[in-house]
């Protein structure tokens, strides 16, 4: 499950029925590493923890960043709300959760 995102060695790892050993060795990398100590792993989690942060802010500022694509997003709700007419957003029916609420309260 670890390789999905790598192809080529996803699919060297297949074809030797080798795939497990990505979670096996990765268990025991994490138990030799809590063999050395609570020290060393947590040492170790400081530096997890900051790669998964960092990479997590890089992706989100270049996403930011990134110019939008032009992509027509119709699916099974219809399609896309236009906001460029004021009229059309004042007029918008309210949702099934909103009516439910207002006739809840007695207000519908």
């Amino acid at each position: 499950m670890a390789l999905v995102n790598f192809e080529h060695l996803n699919t060297l790892m297949e074809t030797h029925n080798a795939s497990w050993m990505v979670g096996v060795g990765l268990v025991i990398v994490f138990g030799l590493l809590n063999a050395f100590g609570i020290e060393a792993f947590g040492k170790a989690e400081i530096v997890l923890t900051f790669a998964m942060w960092s990479t997590l802010v890089i992706f989100g500022i270049a996403g930011l960043l990134s110019p939008p694509h032009a992509v027509p997003l119709e699916g099974w709700f219809g399609s896309t709300l236009s906001l460029s007419d004021p009229f059309s957003v004042a007029i918008l029916p309210p949702n099934r959760a909103t009516a439910a609420r207002l006739t809840l309260f007695g207000r519908a």
